[in-house]
C-alpha cells in the first residue's frame, strides 16, 4: 500500500499555500488539477509520483510530488517535497544554438 496524504495538507507543507484553508479554497475554486483530472475535494489523496497542475495569479505550474512531507517546515525542507516540471524542462532543454539533432530529454 502507497502512504497517501490529503492534497490540501501537502500544499500547505510544501508552501504553495500558507493555511490549509486557503489550499482547500483554491481547491474548491477549481484551480488543482491531479494527474490531470480536476480536483474536487480538499481531502483528495495524493502520493509521491502524482503530478498537479497549479493555477494560481495568472500563473500556471506544474509539479511532480516526491515525497509527502510531516509538517510545514522551513522553505528549504519544503522544496525536497517537490520538483518544478517547468523550471527542469528549461533548465535540460538550453542548448547550444550550434547543436543540431540533439533531441529534448524530457520529451
Amino acid at each position: 500500500m502507497r502512504p497517501t496524504l490529503r492534497l490540501d495538507k501537502w500544499l500547505c507543507f510544501a508552501r504553495f499555500c500558507k493555511t490549509r484553508g486557503i489550499a482547500a479554497e483554491l481547491i474548491l475554486g477549481h484551480r488543482v488539477r491531479l494527474n490531470g483530472q480536476r480536483v474536487l475535494k480538499p481531502g483528495h489523496a495524493v502520493t509521491p509520483g502524482d503530478v498537479l497542475t497549479l493555477r494560481h495569479c495568472e500563473v500556471v505550474r506544474l509539479i511532480r510530488v516526491l515525497e509527502l512531507g510531516t509538517r510545514r517546515g522551513p522553505a528549504v525542507e519544503a522544496q525536497t517535497l517537490y520538483c518544478d516540471l517547468d523550471e527542469a524542462r528549461e533548465k535540460s532543454c538550453e542548448c547550444d544554438a550550434g547543436q543540431t539533432g540533439t533531441a529534448c530529454p524530457l520529451d
